[in-house]
């Protein structure tokens, strides 16, 4: 299979999909005049192909004048270079290379046309896609349609090479070195430290060190940008004050101070700074107790289920590309909000879950629980029965992209990143006429408020939710009412009716 018959079948599935005429255009314009004159300018094969245009030239004269000339510049060029490739050709002489010979274009396109899509390396493509555009606007876009076309290539077995990119969670920027400041600046220095003792002593996760860090980086770059040499009480209320004047509520200062506190610990504690008492446990900032997580009543849940229901069947055996994006975007939408209320799964346990984890023999779900996965290994199951189990399978029935292992993804097959669930999230309660305020962490408390309702014990709703401690798993139990654990009780209470008349 050619690069060139790839595109063409690339295409037809496409058009197959509902993708209508002026985006197939764009599409092929793309591949063809973007992809493939791209690929005959770097493909290590293309000297060996470019000999036997060059020689059969030699022998039958070219039909094109413009490519006759260019075959003859090109057999000038190559006396006087040991080795030729068309990426050589165009960086040394783009004389050779005239913008508006559409013949010539047209030969290159076809030499890379020509190759075999096996031999497109992973190598190969980051190559292609790295290399300076031309400056039409539509060139800024042939990454994402190369990408689509890589991957339709890759789950048919032409291309040998998984080409999805994999997810990255934001918190890894919070270890590259100059997150907190330059290397040389000596409270930088010491985050990173601090940064990395959290890291490999107290085996906190990537989203853990992630919070930490971007609390600690204003402290940091405020102490070595005024040459602070010392940490004295006096120092650390000047940080307080600044943050304020910039209009700072209470509740972030206290969240900078207690990362603050257990920063200037570390420092104490390993003889990084001469002191023998933290001044931060010195300073007080008093907030307001923090209200209730917003969570749905079970009609509100009932209310935004009927509602992506209704965008499912609304959208269902779609014609064109716009409305199959439309109704796949509702069919996992309904999927996620139902593991997120129904099991009660966290924000991150959900970004991370590949395909792999579905146990379809089971009907079950394998859930990586929050932590550095590195260094323990937290696992549970969680049994789906009934409408749970079913809308999942209907999302996995038309998720494509088989070669990305996470298994919440985009419709162009990026995974999505905890961020992006939390947008769907608040949209989906928008269209349904509910509170966007509630969050994914929020709907994690909607499970454990309706289980509990329902009469789930204490020890159950803790396995389901994956709390180490029960204590965790009774604040639960804090938002219902009086009444309504009263009614919990009589359903729970070993001698209910025992004494009724």
């Amino acid at each position: 299979m050619t690069v060139a018959q790839g595109i063409e079948s690339f295409l037809s599935h496409l058009k197959h999909q509902g993708y209508s005429p002026s985006q197939l255009e764009r599409q092929g314009r793309l591949l063809r005049g973007g992809f493939q004159y791209r690929v005959a300018l770097h493909h290590p094969e293309i000297p060996r192909w470019l000999t036997k245009f060059v020689e059969e030239a030699a022998c039958s004269g070219a039909s094109n004048p413009a490519v006759g000339q260019f075959l003859q510049d090109v057999g000038r060029v190559t006396e006087s270079v040991r080795y030729i490739s068309l990426a050589a050709l165009a960086s040394e002489h783009s004389e050779l290379l005239p913008r508006n010979s559409r013949a010539v274009s047209t030969f290159l396109q076809g030499l890379g046309g020509s190759v075999e899509l096996t031999s497109l390396t992973e190598r190969l493509i980051k190559q292609i896609l790295q290399a300076p555009f031309r400056s039409s606007e539509e060139l800024l876009r042939m990454p994402s349609a190369v990408q689509a076309f890589l991957e339709f290539c890759h789950e048919r077995g032409w291309v040998s090479w998984n080409p999805q990119l994999p997810q990255r969670f934001p918190g890894a920027q919070v270890l590259e070195a100059n997150f907190f400041g330059p290397p040389n600046a000596r409270w930088a220095n010491h985050a990173r430290s601090y940064l990395m003792h959290l890291k490999d002593e107290r085996n906190l996760a990537l989203g853990g060190l992630d919070f930490c860090a971007r609390k600690l980086k204003p402290f940091v770059e405020w102490l070595d940008a005024g040459g602070v040499g010392d940490l004295q009480l006096s120092k650390l209320q000047a940080f307080i004050d600044f943050k304020k004047s910039q209009g700072v509520s209470e509740t972030t200062l206290s969240k900078y101070l207690h990362y603050i506190r257990a920063f200037v610990e570390y420092l104490i504690d390993t003889k990084r700074i001469p002191q023998h008492h933290n001044p931060a446990g010195a300073l007080r900032i008093k907030i307001q107790a923090p209200g209730r997580r917003q969570i749905l009543s079970e009609s509100e849940f009932r209310q935004l289920i009927k509602s992506l229901e209704n965008a499912i069947h609304s959208t269902a055996n779609p014609q064109r590309a716009a409305v199959a994006v439309r109704h796949f975007h509702a069919v996992r939408d309904l999927a996620l909000v139902l593991l997120f209320v129904l099991c009660g799964l966290r924000l991150s346990e959900v970004a991370r879950m590949g395909l792999e984890d579905v146990l379809s023999d089971k009907k079950a779900l394998r859930i990586q629980s929050k932590g550095n996965r590195q260094a323990r290994s937290k696992i549970r199951e969680i049994l789906l029965e009934g409408h749970a189990w079913k809308r999942l399978k209907d999302y996995l029935r038309i998720r494509a992209h088989r070669s990305q292992r996470y298994l919440w993804i985009a419709w162009s097959g990026r995974p999505l990143r905890p961020g992006g669930i939390r947008k769907v999230i608040h949209a989906r309660l928008k269209e349904a006429g509910l509170s966007g305020a509630v969050s994914p962490h929020g709907l994690r408390a909607t499970c454990a408020s309706l289980y509990v309702k329902k009469g789930m014990d204490p020890y159950s709703l803790k396995t389901l939710l994956g709390h180490e401690s029960l204590k965790t798993t009774m604040d639960s139990y804090a938002r219902l009412t009086e009444d309504q654990l009263r009614e919990v009780w009589k359903k729970t209470n070993p001698l209910a009716g025992y004494d009724d008349e």
